[in-house]
C-alpha cells in the first residue's frame, strides 16, 4: 500500500513539470503548505491541524488558498507507522507527511493507603513515609507508584509548611508529583504513658501548669459546685454561698480569708480562715472523700491519693480507653474495692491528660462506702462480699480543668486586708502607749479609741483584732476582758490586781497596763451556792451535823468582798475557816447557832445567818425508797432502793432511764454501804450494760452517775409528790403582742417530781420553780428567775392543756399577759436537731452542753463571738470548728463562756458548708 501511494505521488509531481511550461497569463506555479498537524497516536482521527495552503503564482504573487484546495489523507490511523497527506488545487498538489505513534496513558489521579501508615507521633518527631501506599491511576489500569520520585509536604492547623512536629495537633501530609497530589491527616501528642503511676507522677509535675478549673461535689445527693483559678502565689474558690482566698507569705505561710455569701442580696462577709497552710493553695478542699485520715487538697493530690491507697489491693485494676477514631490515648481509669478506716468503699476513678501541658485535664471518681455490717468476708475467697444493693453513703467528684499563665487577682490579699499599725487613745484622747497604766474600778469598765489605722480600708473583720489580759504571772485571765467591735475597744474588768492588757491584731499590737482597784462597798451580805453555781443571799440555813456549810459574802459589783467571821456566841463543837470569799462551817452537835460576818474594808458592814444543825440521817433511811434525776442528755432516771430487810443498808436497786439522748437503759443492781462508800454491783445482763450509776456523797446526798461522772443529786420521791397528772413535758405556745403583733415564744416545762423550768418572750426570761397538782389548778412555789425579772405564774390544766397567766414584774411596771398550751411533749431543748441556723443555749463561766444533730451529710461551721466566749468541741477550745457529719451524728458542744458570775444566753451560729 505504501509503495503504491508513492507511485501515485511520482506520476503527480511529473504533470505538475509538464504543466510549468506555460508561459501565458498570470497562473498558478506551485503550492505550499503550513501549520499541519503531523503528530499522531495510534487510534485518533486524522486532523488538519492549523493547515494553511499558499498558491505561488507566476508573476511572483502568493494567494492563501485554503478553502479551495483539497486533502486527501488515510481513511483510518491504526497503524503505527508514517504516512502521505495530498493537498490538491488547481492541477497542482504538494505532498505533506504525518506520524502515527503508539498510544500511551497517563496518569489520571494519585490515591494513598494509610492502613500501614504511621498516623500518630509524639512531639519533635518528623513524617515518616514507611508503610505509606501510593498509588497511580490509569484510565484502564492502576500502578504502584514509585515514592522516589514524589516531594513530600507537611503542613500545620494554620496552613504553614514545617519540617516536624513541635507542637500537638493535626497535620496535613501531602504527596504530589506534576500537577497531581493526595494527601492525608496525622495526628501529634505528648509523651503517653504506660502505667497510671506514670501519668500521676507526671500530672503532679505539671500542675503548675493548670490556671483554673471547676469541680462538682456530689455527697450523698448534696452538690457542691466549686469555680477554683489561680494566681502566682494565691488560689479562690468559690461556691455558691461562700468563697475562699488563699495567699502565701514569707517564710511559706499561708494567709486565708473565707467569705460568706448571703445570697439573698449578694453581700459578702469576710473572716479570717483558721488553719490555713499551703495544702489550702493546691485548691478544693476534698478531705472528706475519705474522711479526715487524709489531706486532700486539689484534684491531683484526690487522683494520687486514691491511686496510692488501691494500687496495692488485690482487686486494682487499671485500664487505657483507646479512641477508636484517632488511636490516641483518651482517658486513664482504675478501680478496686478495700476496707478504709472501718468502712468497705467500691471506688471507680477516671482522667484524662492534657497532651500539650501533661497535666489532668478531667477526672470523675465515683466511690460507695459500706458499713462493717452490710458487708462480710467471704473466709475462701478473702475478699469481702456486699450484702446490700444500696450503698450507705456515696461520693461523686467530678472536675474539669484549664491552662495558661496563672493570672488571678486575690482581692483580699494580705497588704489591703491586714493592719500595718494603729494607736489607741482613751475618751480625752490621749495616746495610751506601753508606759501608760490605767486605773480601772473592779465591776467597771472602761472604752478606748483604736486609731490611725494603716493601711486606710483594711478589713476589720478579716485582721480579727483580739484583746489579750494577762496577769501579773503572765497567765491569760478572763477575770478582767476585753473585746473589739467597730473602732471602739472595751474592758471589763470583775478581779483586783495588775494586768498587761494587748490589743494585737495579726502584725500588729499594741501593749498597756491596767490596774483594778475595789468598787466602794455598797452593800454586804451573806450566800450560798444555788444549783445554777451563783449565790442566794440567805438569812438562815439547815446543815447535817459533822457536815461542812460553805458560805460566801455577797457584795455590790466589783467591791472588795473579803471578811472576817466568828460565832456570835462561841462553841467548842464548831469549826469556822475562812478561805478568801468562802467561810466553811462545821457543827458536831445539833443546836442553832448564828454566824456573824464582818467586811475587812469597812467594819459597819455586817451580816449573820442562822444556822441549824440536825441530826445526819443514817444510810438505813437514805438507801430506801424512791429517786427521781432528770436532765436533757439522761432524760428520766428513776431508781428504786428495796432494803432485804428493815433497817438494812443492802438490798436490790433498779435503775430505770428514758428519753435521753443517752438512749433508754434499765437494769437490776445489788448495792451495800460498807465503810462510808455504797457499793454498787450489777446483777443481770441488763445491767452489765447499763451506763448509769449511783454514788452516795459526803453531804448524804445520792448522785446520778453516768458513765464514771457524776451528773447532779437525786431527788427522793415521796408519797405526797406528784407523779401522775400528764405534767411530765414540755407546753408551748406562741404568744402574740397586740399593740406590735411581734410573736414570742413561750415554754413551761414539767418534771413528774414537782420540778420544773420557764422560758418566756423568747428566752427573756428564764427561770425555775416547784409545783403540785390540785385537781385542774397547778400551784407554782419557790419561783426563781434565772434571767430577767420576777415572774408571777398561775395555771390551769384539763384534757392535756395548760391555760398559764403570767405577770411580769419589771422595774415597778407590771405586765400581765396569759397563753394556752397544748399538748404535752417530751422536752428537747433549744439546740436539738436543727440543720442550720443560729442557736441559744443559756453558758455560765463553768460551760453549758449544747447537742447538734445534723439531718443530712455535710460539713458544718460552729461559731460564737470570740468577745464572749469559745466552744469546746473534741477536746479543743475556739471561737469556730468545722466539722464534717453524717445525717444522723450528734456533736457535743461545749459553751466556755467569759463572764464568772451569772447566766448569760449565748448564740451559737451553724452554717452548711
Amino acid at each position: 500500500m505504501k509503495k503504491i501511494f508513492l507511485s501515485l505521488f511520482l506520476v503527480i509531481c511529473f504533470a505538475a513539470l509538464v504543466a510549468c511550461g506555460d508561459t501565458g497569463t498570470v497562473s498558478v506555479t506551485g503550492l505550499e503548505v503550513s501549520g499541519q498537524k503531523v503528530e499522531f497516536v495510534v487510534g485518533d482521527a486524522f486532523d488538519k491541524g492549523d493547515l494553511v495552503v499558499t498558491a505561488k503564482m507566476s508573476d511572483a504573487t502568493t494567494i492563501d488558498v485554503t478553502s479551495k484546495a483539497d486533502v486527501v489523507a488515510p481513511e483510518e490511523l491504526n497503524v503505527v507507522g508514517t504516512y502521505a497527506v495530498l493537498v490538491k488545487y488547481d492541477n497542482y498538489s504538494v505532498a505533506y507527511q504525518i506520524n502515527v505513534a503508539a498510544k500511551v496513558e497517563s496518569v489520571e489521579s494519585v490515591l494513598v493507603d494509610t492502613a500501614n501508615a504511621k498516623l500518630t507521633y509524639k512531639l519533635g518527631d518528623t513524617v515518616s513515609l514507611e508503610g505509606l501506599a501510593v498509588y497511580e491511576v490509569y484510565a484502564s489500569k492502576v500502578e504502584v507508584a514509585d515514592l522516589a520520585a514524589y516531594e513530600v509536604n507537611v503542613y500545620n492547623e494554620a496552613g504553614e509548611e514545617v519540617e516536624s512536629f513541635e507542637q500537638v495537633g493535626t497535620y496535613k501530609v501531602v504527596v504530589a508529583k506534576d500537577q497531581l497530589s493526595a494527601s492525608y491527616y496525622v495526628n501529634v501528642k505528648a509523651d503517653g504513658y504506660d502505667t497510671i503511676a506514670d501519668a500521676i507522677e507526671v500530672a503532679i509535675e505539671n500542675a503548675n501548669k493548670v490556671n483554673g478549673g471547676v469541680l462538682v461535689h456530689n455527697n450523698a445527693g448534696y452538690e457542691t459546685v466549686y469555680n477554683y483559678t489561680f494566681g502566682a502565689n494565691n488560689t479562690q474558690i468559690e461556691s455558691e454561698t461562700s468563697k475562699f482566698y488563699f495567699e502565701t507569705l514569707e517564710e511559706d505561710e499561708v494567709f486565708g480569708v473565707e467569705v460568706y455569701v448571703d445570697t439573698y442580696d449578694n453581700t459578702e462577709y469576710p473572716s479570717l480562715y483558721y488553719g490555713a497552710t499551703t495544702a489550702n493553695l493546691l485548691g478544693v478542699d476534698l478531705r472528706d472523700a475519705l474522711g479526715y485520715s487524709y489531706d486532700i487538697f486539689g484534684v491531683e493530690t484526690l487522683v494520687d491519693t486514691l491511686y496510692v491507697i488501691g494500687a496495692e489491693d488485690a482487686s486494682y485494676k487499671e485500664s487505657f480507653v483507646v479512641c477508636p477514631v484517632c488511636g490516641e490515648i483518651a482517658i486513664y481509669a482504675f478501680a478496686y474495692e478495700m476496707m478504709i478506716d472501718g468502712y468497705y468503699y467500691v471506688i471507680n476513678v477516671e482522667f484524662t491528660m492534657d497532651t500539650l501541658n501533661n497535666a489532668i485535664e478531667t477526672v470523675n471518681v465515683e466511690m460507695k462506702g459500706y458499713y462493717y455490717d452490710s458487708v462480710q468476708l467471704n473466709e475462701e475467697t478473702g475478699k469481702y462480699e456486699i450484702l446490700t444493693d444500696v450503698a450507705d453513703f456515696g461520693r461523686v467528684i467530678s472536675a474539669s480543668q484549664t491552662f495558661g499563665e496563672r493570672t488571678a487577682e486575690n482581692p483580699y490579699s494580705a497588704d489591703k486586708c491586714l493592719y500595718d499599725s494603729f494607736e489607741l487613745e482613751d475618751a480625752e484622747g490621749n495616746k495610751v502607749t506601753e508606759d501608760t497604766v490605767l486605773s480601772l474600778a473592779n465591776g467597771s469598765s472602761i472604752e478606748l479609741n483604736l486609731v490611725n489605722a494603716k493601711p486606710e480600708g483594711v478589713i476589720a473583720g478579716i485582721d480579727n483584732i483580739n484583746v489579750l489580759v494577762t496577769d501579773e504571772e503572765g497567765f491569760e485571765t478572763w477575770s478582767v476582758f476585753g473585746s473589739y467591735d467597730y473602732g471602739i475597744v472595751s474592758i471589763g474588768a470583775y478581779a483586783m490586781g495588775n494586768y498587761v492588757v494587748t490589743v494585737q491584731a495579726i502584725n500588729y499590737s499594741v501593749s498597756f497596763n491596767l490596774t483594778v482597784e475595789p468598787a466602794s462597798l455598797e452593800s454586804f451580805a451573806v450566800g450560798q451556792e444555788n444549783d445554777w453555781g451563783g449565790l442566794d443571799e440567805i438569812t438562815k440555813a439547815t446543815v447535817f451535823a459533822g457536815v461542812n456549810l460553805t458560805l460566801s459574802v455577797i457584795a455590790n459589783d466589783g467591791a472588795d468582798r473579803s471578811f472576817t467571821a466568828q460565832l456570835k456566841e462561841a462553841s467548842d463543837a464548831v469549826t469556822l475557816d475562812v478561805d478568801g470569799y468562802d467561810c466553811y462551817f462545821v457543827a458536831t452537835e445539833v443546836g442553832t447557832y448564828e454566824v456573824v460576818f464582818t467586811s475587812s474594808v469597812d467594819s459597819n458592814f455586817t451580816a449573820s445567818v442562822v444556822i441549824e444543825v440536825v441530826e445526819a440521817p443514817s444510810a438505813a433511811e437514805i438507801l430506801v425508797g424512791k429517786y427521781t434525776f432528770y436532765s436533757m442528755m439522761l432524760g428520766d432516771v428513776t431508781y428504786v432502793f428495796t432494803p432485804e430487810s428493815e433497817g438494812a443498808v443492802k438490798g436490790t436497786l433498779t435503775i430505770d432511764a428514758k428519753d435521753g439522748m443517752a438512749g433508754n437503759q434499765n437494769g437490776t443492781f445489788t448495792y451495800e454501804y460498807v465503810d462510808g462508800n455504797l457499793v454498787v454491783i450489777p446483777s443481770d445482763d441488763a445491767a452489765m450494760s447499763c451506763q448509769f450509776s449511783v454514788m452516795l456523797d459526803g453531804n448524804y446526798n445520792l448522785q446520778c452517775v453516768f458513765n464514771g461522772w457524776e451528773q447532779g443529786a437525786l431527788t427522793k420521791v415521796n408519797d405526797s409528790d406528784v407523779e401522775e397528772g400528764g405534767l411530765n413535758g414540755s407546753y408551748t405556745a406562741t404568744y402574740v403582742h397586740p399593740m406590735n403583733g411581734m410573736s414570742f415564744a413561750m415554754e413551761l416545762s414539767f418534771n413528774a417530781n414537782g420540778t420544773g423550768s420557764y422560758s418566756l418572750m423568747n428566752g427573756m426570761y428564764l427561770g425555775s420553780f416547784n409545783y403540785s397538782v390540785d385537781g385542774q389548778n397547778v400551784n407554782f412555789a419557790d419561783v426563781v428567775a434565772l434571767q430577767g425579772t420576777t415572774v408571777e405564774l398561775s395555771a390551769t390544766y384539763a384534757n392535756a392543756i395548760i391555760a398559764c397567766n403570767l405577770n411580769f414584774v419589771d422595774d415597778g411596771m407590771e405586765l400581765p399577759l396569759e397563753f394556752v398550751a397544748a399538748g404535752a411533749t417530751p422536752s428537747e431543748g433549744p439546740t436539738l436537731n436543727p440543720i442550720v441556723g443560729t442557736n441559744q443555749v443559756n453558758g455560765s463561766y463553768f460551760g453549758e452542753v449544747c447537742y447538734f444533730e445534723a439531718q443530712e451529710d455535710g460539713n458544718y461551721t460552729f461559731s460564737i463571738d470570740e468577745s464572749v466566749g469559745v466552744l469546746g468541741i473534741d477536746y479543743e477550745m475556739a471561737p469556730s470548728h468545722t466539722l464534717f457529719l453524717f445525717a444522723g451524728n450528734t456533736v457535743e458542744i461545749v459553751v466556755l463562756t467569759n463572764a464568772n458570775d451569772g447566766v448569760q444566753v449565748v448564740t451559737i451560729v451553724i452554717d452548711q458548708a
